[in-house]
């Protein structure tokens, strides 16, 4: 009896492997690559602290993601927003996800050329500008 859950289990696990594998043509077809950029605001004060940011933008797509980690590792949150797709102005939103990560909005515009820049507003401080981030791909297929 005991064999036969063993061998079971083993047919079992080789279909649901072959399931979520799909078909190769599927895994190496990528209909645009998505955009990522990374950025830091500088500490403005002791109660205005630094943070990182990682922001995503597909070039078709206004939708804007991402997250933004504070440099002492307090706290994170997560960057959601929209991009005006003719004139590339964006807004979004910093929304705390662990008690301590920064909260606020942001807004700027992505160039022609793909590069993102604009002021971040969090914790009740002066507005953080961001110095301009271009974009650089993740490897095909990581997207």
């Amino acid at each position: 009896m005991r064999g036969w859950k063993i061998a079971s289990l083993a047919v079992l696990g080789s279909v649901a492997i072959g399931a979520s594998a799909g078909p190769v043509s599927a895994q190496t077809t990528i209909k645009e690559k998505i955009q990522h950029f990374l950025g830091h605001a500088r500490a403005t004060s002791p109660t205005c602290p630094g943070f990182s940011i990682e922001m995503r933008n597909s070039p078709t797509d206004p939708s804007i993601f991402g997250y933004a980690l504070m440099d002492n590792g307090a706290g994170i949150s997560k960057i959601t927003g929209t991009r005006d797709m003719a004139t590339g102005a964006f807004n979004a939103t910093l929304t705390n996800l662990d008690g301590a990560g920064p909260v606020g909005t942001a807004s700027g515009k992505r160039a022609k050329d793909g590069t993102l820049s604009g002021a971040i507003n969090i914790n009740n401080c002066p507005p953080i500008n961001l110095a301009p981030m271009k974009p650089y791909y993740a490897p095909q297929g990581n997207n």
